[in-house]
Order: C-alpha cells, then sequence, then structure tokens
C-alpha cells in the first residue's frame, strides 16, 4: 500500500485521527469519505499509436491501434478522444470507452467531400477519474483524387487503308472512384479514332485506342491529343505521334483489341492480334514475345499466320508479382521490316487479406489476459467476412476476438491465460479466413512466471 507519494493522492478514512490527518496533509494528501481504511486509488496511463501518420482521401480512411498502459494498477473507465481535426476530417473509436483492464481500441480517422487538402496534427487523449490525462499525435494528410493517363507507345505508324492501336493506362489516384472518358482530339482527315471501352467505370484502368486510316488518307506525321476526362478532377493529356504511310509497298501492321491484358496471379488472360495487310503483302508472318515477367508464359494460336488474326494467350502463376508491365510483341516476315507492338499487361493479386497485429508481441501473467489490435486490409477489391482463429495455444491459454466473425478492417484480440498455464513463449498464428483465402500473422506471446507490475 502506497501512503505518501510525490503526487497529489486522495485517501478515504474511518476512524482517522486528528494527529495522523496533520500528518497526511503535511505531505501532500487528502481526506474524503467516512471512516475507513486508508485506500491509494491513484494511478496513471500512458498512451500509443501504431501509427504516427495517416494519409486519407474521401473513400480512404486511415485506421490505427491505439494501445493504453495502465500503471499503478489503475482499473478506472478510460475514455478516449481527439481534437485540432482539421475541416472535414472525423476520427471515432471503437471502443470509446476501455473499462476494467482493457487496453486497447481501433481509432479509424475519415476525410468527408468537404475535408480541405492539408497536412496537419490531431491530438489523441485517453482520459479516467483521479488520473492525469495520457496524449499522443498523428499527422494527418487529407489527399485529394487525381488521375493519370500513361501509355507505352508515343507514336504510331498506320499504312493507308489500315488500322493501328495505342494501348492506354488510366490509373485513380488518392480515392477518386468515379467513371473515366477517354477522347482523341487533332486527328487529320480521313483518320478515325475509336476507344475500347471509351467509358472506363471504376475499378476499369486499360483501354486500347485504335487509329483506322482511310485508302484516301494524306500520308504524314500529326499529333494527335488523347484526353482523359473525370467529374471533379482535372483533366490528363497524352500525345501521340500519328504517321500515315503510303501502301504502295507491301507492308504489314498489327493491332490488339484489348490491347491491356488483365488477369489474376494463377490465371490466363487473352488479346485478339489482328494483322493489317498492305501493298499487295500475302506472305506468312511469324510472332514472338519478349518481356515476360518472371512466373508468365504466353503462347500464340496460331503462331504462323498467313491469314489476318492470331490469340495472344498470356498464363501467370500463382506466384507471379503483381503489377504493370509492358511486353513486347514482335511479328516478322520473308522479305519486310520486323513490326513490334507494345502491349500492357496487369497482374492483379489473388483476392484475399493481409493481417497486422498492433502490438507485435504480448505478455500475460498467469491469471490475467492481454489485448491486441488485428487490422485487416483488404487485397485485389475482396470483401467477404473473415472468421478469425488463433493457433498454437498451449493449455490454459485461449483466445476471442470483438467483432467476430469481421465485416469491416479490424477486431480486437483478447488472450486470456488460467492459473495453470506453463510459463514461457509462444507463437500465437492469428488467422483470417473466407473460404479458400486467408492471412496469418505471428504474435510472439510470453506468459510471465507471476503476475505482472506495470
Amino acid at each position: 500500500m502506497h501512503l505518501f507519494r510525490s503526487a497529489r493522492r486522495c485517501f478515504t478514512r474511518v476512524a482517522i485521527s486528528a494527529p495522523l490527518l496533520a500528518v497526511l496533509a503535511a505531505f501532500g494528501g487528502c481526506v474524503d469519505g467516512v471512516d475507513g481504511p486508508i485506500i491509494d486509488d491513484t494511478g496513471s496511463i500512458t498512451l500509443a499509436l501504431s501509427n504516427a501518420s495517416a494519409p486519407i482521401a474521401v473513400g480512404l480512411p486511415a485506421v490505427s491501434a491505439v494501445t493504453v498502459t495502465r500503471l499503478d494498477g489503475y482499473s478506472g473507465t478510460i475514455l478516449l478522444s481527439a481534437d485540432s481535426l482539421p475541416t472535414g476530417v472525423t476520427v471515432t473509436f471503437e471502443p470509446q470507452a476501455l473499462g476494467g483492464q482493457s487496453t486497447t481500441a481501433i481509432m479509424t480517422i475519415t476525410a468527408a467531400t468537404t475535408a480541405a487538402v492539408v497536412t496537419d496534427t490531431i491530438n489523441v487523449r485517453a482520459s479516467g477519474v483521479n488520473v492525469t490525462t495520457a496524449s499522443a499525435t498523428v499527422e494527418v494528410k487529407v489527399l485529394t483524387g487525381s488521375i493519370a493517363l500513361t501509355s507505352p507507345s508515343t507514336a504510331v505508324t498506320i499504312p493507308q487503308g489500315s488500322s493501328g492501336s495505342i494501348p492506354l493506362t488510366v490509373a485513380r489516384i488518392n480515392g477518386f472512384a468515379t467513371a473515366v472518358t477517354l477522347l482523341a482530339e487533332g486527328l487529320p482527315a480521313n483518320v478515325t479514332a475509336t476507344f475500347t471501352p471509351a467509358l472506363l467505370p471504376n475499378g476499369t484502368v486499360g483501354s486500347t485506342l485504335i487509329l483506322a486510316a482511310a485508302a484516301g488518307a494524306i500520308p504524314g506525321t500529326s499529333a494527335v491529343v488523347v484526353r482523359a476526362k473525370g467529374q471533379g478532377v482535372a483533366d490528363k493529356i497524352t500525345t501521340v505521334q500519328v504517321t500515315v504511310s503510303p501502301s504502295t509497298t507491301a507492308d504489314f501492321s498489327l493491332t490488339a483489341a484489348p490491347a491491356a491484358v488483365s488477369l489474376v496471379a494463377g490465371a490466363t488472360g487473352q488479346t485478339a492480334i489482328t494483322i493489317g495487310r498492305a501493298g499487295g503483302f500475302a506472305g506468312s508472318v511469324n510472332f514472338a514475345i519478349t518481356g515476360l515477367p518472371p512466373g508468365v508464359t504466353a503462347t500464340f494460336a496460331p503462331s504462323a499466320v498467313t491469314g489476318n488474326t492470331t490469340t495472344l494467350s498470356v498464363s501467370a502463376t500463382a506466384a507471379a508479382v503483381p503489377g504493370a508491365y509492358t511486353i513486347q510483341l514482335i511479328a516478322t516476315a520473308a522479305g519486310l521490316q520486323q513490326h513490334t507492338l507494345p502491349l500492357v499487361l496487369f497482374i492483379t493479386p489473388i483476392p484475399g487479406v493481409k493481417v497486422e497485429v498492433a502490438p507485435a508481441s504480448l505478455r500475460i501473467a498467469p491469471g490475467g489476459f492481454a489485448q491486441a489490435a488485428v487490422l485487416l486490409a483488404r487485397v485485389a477489391g475482396f470483401t467477404g467476412d473473415f472468421v478469425m482463429t488463433a493457433e498454437g495455444l498451449p493449455a490454459g491459454l485461449t483466445a476471442s476476438f470483438s467483432p467476430a466473425p469481421v465485416i469491416g478492417t479490424a477486431t480486437t484480440l483478447t488472450l486470456a491465460a488460467t492459473a495453470a498455464t506453463v510459463p514461457g513463449t509462444y507463437n500465437i498464428v492469428v488467422k483470417a479466413t473466407a473460404g479458400s483465402d486467408f492471412g496469418t500473422f505471428t504474435v510472439p506471446v510470453t506468459v510471465a512466471t507471476s503476475a505482472l507490475r506495470q
């Protein structure tokens, strides 16, 4: 029992004599209540956040684990709050009140459509009765949505009476999630432009610009501007040099539709390759491909083409690294110049979840419990519910999750040890499962030899 400390303490009394009251007052104590034994009901708390910065945008909240450490046996209810919020930014806690021995909560920072584009610092506070408020700060960056338009090709040559294609990629940045429209400007006479597709709904990133030159198109080079438009964001453009060539000599051109091949790791995607023949060319065209990333293979059916079309099939193993790649299709014909056609290959990850636990390690006393925040990052647009389990638990140690199952992005793990739990360090595997998809995170848990003193 602590009778006197340097900080001011409050005591409850029973039959406390006048001399003792004077001693308590001399040491900065206070006496309250009715007759009773002296009880030290104070303590202290500290506050920690798993993330010191929080980039957010409309539709893209930031999540952080909030950990409160109770010192000197403090067991009162702790209330969590945040202040100094920028305009349009809100903060919620789950739970907001930590009762009993609870020490962990989930903080979600959200930007409304009215949020200003700023970088600011907000204060997170933990407060309770008879305890000094603890605080921590987090830097909030409110980002604005935008789009980007790119192409691996900056020029295309089209024989008169034929066509050529340009692959295009639209990237949505900082939470922008609406449709994008593509337009072509500055086309030369007798040259038409078609986009496949011209309207890209949210989630669609690739399109093919097909430029067709009529027989009467005048040979020459023109700068064609491709424009991407989205509601509420600035237009983005890229310029393509379009050359119309005479078709008096034997030649051929290549067109891919679509020019961007999208597939999930472990699956196959296809695109149709069209040969535009000019100047009376009727020979065989042989196809090959270069620039494939590891774990990706490609085949042509047929690979030697006497007609006008072939099908390119691209397959990725489950181990293929997700990302955007530019691959080169190579076409050769006897006596003619070699032609290449760039294709964009999009490999997306297998839908699932990434699991993170904060704090990353735990200590627990026999007969006690410990808590941690479990953060779930959904991969490749996965939207299913997750069943949470903990594997590797020794006898006497149990695990529970709240909420469970998880329909959002976070849950709280509670580990409870009986008095008979054997002391030691155990690697507990926290697992989130939905059908055949799952993610794991290993948490070292130390069961102490005796009750922990904070």
